[in-house]
């Protein structure tokens, strides 16, 4: 279920990580297939886990989009591209990275999406959300024709008339 993963960690010291996967299912009857691509659903933060207050301010401390931890920074969060199995950064929204292609229809094809995150005690005490966009996007379809051509058409004859062209 794409609709919530939930990440119970207790910080340590020395940082604490987990990995969960979203499995993404696509289905699709166009004869070419389709690409699927991730982003971060929301504009604020710089991409950011935020906790969000009663107000709806935010605080202080923030989960960084990175593809790694850090010495310095064990409070992180990323996907790994089922594509390259590469630990990424979350792009901004309106900025997805390609995370899948199929070339051909599908009745169900499902692409396993691990999420990472990593805190330590360093990271103010609260829940901190964010929410992932998974977007499915048919390829183009394309036509094929073969033309024919008789070098030996009367002359005089429009390629373009169809119906009065020799075959």
């Amino acid at each position: 279920d794409l609709s919530l993963l939930s990440f119970d960690l207790t910080p340590t010291a020395a940082g604490v990580t987990s990995t969960k996967r979203a499995i993404v299912d696509v289905s699709t009857s166009n004869i070419t297939g389709y690409k699927l691509y991730v982003e971060a659903n929301g504009k604020d933060h710089n991409n950011q886990y935020t906790t969000d207050l009663v107000q709806g301010d935010t605080a202080d401390s923030h989960v960084i989009p990175t593809s790694t931890s850090t010495a310095s920074n064990k409070n992180f969060w990323n996907y790994v591209n089922p594509a390259t199995s590469t630990a990424t950064v979350v792009p901004s929204h309106g900025n997805p990275d390609q995370i899948g292609i199929l070339m051909s229809p599908t009745t169900s094809t499902k692409a396993n999406v691990d999420i990472n995150v990593g805190v330590d005690t360093t990271i103010t005490a609260g829940s901190y959300t964010n929410q992932l966009l998974f977007t499915a996007i048919a390829n183009a379809e394309s036509i094929d024709y073969t033309l024919y051509f008789d070098k030996n058409a009367p002359s005089g004859v429009d390629p373009s008339d169809i119906e009065n062209f020799p075959v």
